[in-house]
């Protein structure tokens, strides 16, 4: 009876170290060049930036980042990595995009801006 006991208490530790809920990182090695707009990129604009930088753009917003062509523009021409990355984007108490987000565009820029 002891032994049983015994592997239970170690089933259960076990079992509770390995489930976690806590997040595995991101989805793709960074420097990954497989990274495209479609698949990745679009959907974090969604997530972040559509609100105010949609087609028209509005609360003040200089800019559309709803397409490919106008994401890479704006990485290119408008710093939107440096804004993400220090925060100034999305601005003020929105959600920022999390380290990983932020390391999946540069990887879409670093990978040739696929679609």
């Amino acid at each position: 009876m002891k032994k049983i006991t015994t592997f239970l208490v170690v089933c259960a530790a076990l079992l509770a170290t390995n489930c976690s809920s806590e997040d595995d990182g991101p989805t793709r090695p960074p420097g990954d060049a497989s990274v495209t707009f479609n698949g990745t990129v679009k959907i974090i604009m969604q997530d972040y930036c559509l609100s105010c930088h949609g087609d028209p753009p509005v609360n003040g917003a200089p800019i559309s980042l709803v397409t490919a062509t106008e994401v890479k523009s704006a990485i290119e021409n408008s710093a939107l990595v440096t804004r993400i990355e220090n925060g100034t984007m999305p601005p003020g108490n929105r959600p920022k995009l999390t380290d990983d987000e932020i390391q999946l565009v540069k990887d879409w820029q670093a990978g040739g801006f696929k679609e």
